[in-house]
């Protein structure tokens, strides 16, 4: 049994596929995929999960033990049982830029249209840098290393399915709204941070 740990919308859903050499039917822009979610305990928006039940916890681990598969959380590895799983990946967001590509995730899924005024875009970002940090127990993958491919290229994986979540995420590699740009950069000199920039 093997776990992805990841915080919502860094694609989860996408790495689980690949890993498990599955290719999950796509709803809009996400992975519809039954592997991503099994371990899921206790989500509480977008800050990022450092408690949950244990109880719950260990009755899946009891219920998926004998599986091969990779699984997937949303809890951060610093507070489950690691040596419960043969291997354990953690899709992290320390970089800028992975927050910038989190950002662009959650507001085109699921807050496009939803957003009335700049305090509830400025509030999203804020959110967004709550950060999901490495564990030194964990292989560590920066969730900008997904969307350039780094990642799929490294672990030689499905580039067909992988080109398919991209093409349905293609705002994540096209010229931005200069709103959703300018508040992100407002957001990254308040903590000194470089402004983003577009994947190669």
């Amino acid at each position: 049994m093997k776990l992805v740990c990841f915080p919502n919308y860094t694609g989860g859903a996408l790495v689980c596929d690949l890993l498990n050499n599955k290719t999950s039917p796509f709803r809009g822009s996400v992975i519809a995929s039954i592997d991503h979610s099994v371990f899921k305990i206790g989500d509480k928006g977008f800050g990022v999960l450092r408690e949950c039940d244990q109880a719950i916890w260990s009755t899946k681990v009891n219920k998926f033990k004998d599986f091969t598969s990779w699984f997937g959380t949303h809890c951060h590895p610093s507070i489950i049982k690691l040596n419960d799983f043969d291997e354990i990946i953690s899709i992290t967001t320390e970089s800028e830029q992975s927050k910038w590509y989190r950002f662009l995730r959650a507001y085109y899924i699921y807050f496009e249209g939803h957003i009335n005024n700049i305090e509830m875009l400025d509030g999203l970002i804020e959110r967004i840098f709550d950060e999901f940090e490495s564990h030194p127990e964990c292989k560590n993958i920066e969730f900008e290393d997904i969307v350039n491919g780094k990642f799929v290229e490294e672990y030689n994986l499905n580039i067909e399915h992988f080109n398919e979540w991209k093409g349905l995420n293609s705002w994540l590699y096209s010229e931005s709204d200069p709103l959703l740009v300018k508040h992100f950069n407002k957001r990254l000199k308040k903590g000194k941070r470089n402004a983003i920039q577009k994947p190669n």
